[in-house]
Order: C-alpha cells, then structure tokens, then sequence
C-alpha cells in the first residue's frame, strides 16, 4: 500500500502537466510584413489570433493583420494562437518598423453625413476623392481639422445631392522640384478603403414599425409600388444583401438583422426611387 500511495501523487503529476503543456496549438511563427499587412503563417485548429503590439491588443480572425490604422513607428509584437478554450504559447517578438513615405489617413468613418478621420497633419492638406463620377469630383482640404480630428462636412459641399458615392480619402504632399509630371499637383498617400455614402438629406417619408424583442422569421415590409428599393443604410453604413432583399417595393428584413437591433428605436435609410424613407424599427418587449 506504501508504493501505491507514492505512485498516485507522480501519476497526478504527469497527468496535471500533459493537461497543462500537452494540450496546446501550435505556436504562430514566420511572422512577416507586407504591404501594409502583418502576417504569419496559420495554425491548424485555431479560430482567431491575439496580436501584442504597441501596448494594444488586436484580435485577427485569420492569419493576417492590417497595419493601416496603425500609426507610423517602432513596434515589438508578439502573437498567440486561440480556440477560445484553448491557446498556443505567444511567438517569440517580431520586430515591426511602420515607416511610411507619405502617411495616410486613419480611422475614416462617415458618421451623420460627415465624413470623419484622424489627422495625420500632411503638408498639402487631404484629397477627397468621389468615385464613379462622371466628372471624377475631388476636393482639396486644408483647414478641416481640430485636435488631432478632421471633418468633411457632405450637406454643404459641392457635390450632388440625391446620390450615392464611393468616397475615398489621402494625404496630399507637394511635389518635389524636377519630379515627373504624371498630370498630378501633388504627391499622395495611399488611399483608404472607400466608403458608400448617399447625399439624400432630404426626408420624403417616414415609416414607423414595431417589432418584438424575440422574431423567429424574416419580416416582409410592403411599400406603394413606384417606391422602387435601390440602396440600404443603417448605422451610417451601407447595407449589404446578407441583411436585406427587396424585389420592386417589397422589402424583407432578415430575422437574423432584427435580432441585432437595439431596443427602441432603430433608423435604417432606405434610398428608393423617389427619394429618401426613413424606416423606423421599435424593437419592443414580446
């Protein structure tokens, strides 16, 4: 009985370690940096990544990373591998150096048909570029900006209203002496991403629903027939048909979209064919 009573504490030992080193993902490594992406190579099993870097704790759901919001500098970064349950070690540190020639603008949003960024003080101001327009309209702003945050102000700017723009946004630096002449007046950052925004400030109708806190299908909202459905926003974003379908005037609204709305009052925009409706969703206990 002796031998056994020592052998019981060993095998909880070695049992403790291989539930605590054993059951383990692999951990990230060739961890490298390209154009304006952090990646590394992916892990099998794992469902999202935590990336150390700056003080900051990002979270990828692939094996990459975009360094775009990221401003300019000397970084240290470490990754680790996740199931949620179970993680890899953190990789050893990779060091990333975030130079930029000409630094571009970060964290563009469109809020309240204001287009908002962080100001990255380039020499020359920024180059607002709508996309997709017959006369490819820019604009060129100097003195836009207060306390580290630019605005662009849409109901007051030179564009056409009733319409809905791909907008995208860059630095703008002067041209150095000599350079060549592509047709360009100054020298630029790369551009963000674009946004879709509309320029329908203008309500034409608004049409108020309830809907219970709890939904089990999608619902089917029926307008007069010449209110044609032709874009979605929600949110000061542009809906995507995952969350939406309309046929004509009819407009479904998936359960899974209804779901995510806050209690009370949701807006969501609807740019029809004869303006602006505003549709309010009141999300209401069952």
């Amino acid at each position: 009985m002796k031998k056994l009573f020592i052998l019981l504490p060993l095998m909880f030992l070695l049992t403790s370690c291989v539930g605590l080193f054993g059951n383990r993902l692999d951990t990230p490594t060739n961890i490298r940096y390209n154009n304006e992406y952090l990646v590394w190579d992916a892990v099998d099993g794992a469902t999202f990544y935590l990336v150390l870097m700056g003080g900051e704790t990002y979270v990828a759901l692939e094996n990459r990373l975009s360094t775009f919001n990221i401003e300019s500098g000397n970084y240290r970064v470490r990754i680790q591998a996740s199931t949620g349950s179970i993680t890899s070690r953190f990789s050893g540190t990779y060091r990333l150096n975030l130079e930029r020639e000409f630094d571009h603008p970060k964290n563009f949003r469109y809020k309240d048909d204001i287009l908002i960024w962080t100001d990255v003080d380039p020499e020359s101001g920024y180059i607002i570029d709508f996309l997709h327009v017959i006369d490819g309209d820019q604009f060129i702003i100097t003195d836009a900006c207060t306390q580290g945050t630019c605005y662009f102000d849409l109901t007051t700017a030179d564009i056409e209203e009733n319409r809905v723009y791909e907008v995208r946004i860059a630095s703008a630096y002067e041209k150095e002496a000599g350079a060549l002449d592509l047709g360009l007046d100054f020298r630029t950052s790369l551009f963000t991403s674009p946004i879709t925004i509309h320029t329908y400030f203008d309500v034409m109708s608004t049409v108020m629903i309830t809907a219970p806190l709890i939904i089990d299908s999608d619902m089917e909202i029926d307008f007069p027939s010449n209110y044609t459905i032709r874009h979605v926003f929600y949110n000061n974003e542009y809906v995507d048909r995952s969350k939406f379908s309309f046929s004509g005037s009819t407009l479904i609204v998936r359960e899974s979209f209804v779901e995510r709305l806050n209690y009370g009052e949701n807006t969501i925009i609807l740019i029809t064919a004869v303006g602006r409706i505003d549709l309010v969703i009141t999300k209401i206990p069952s």
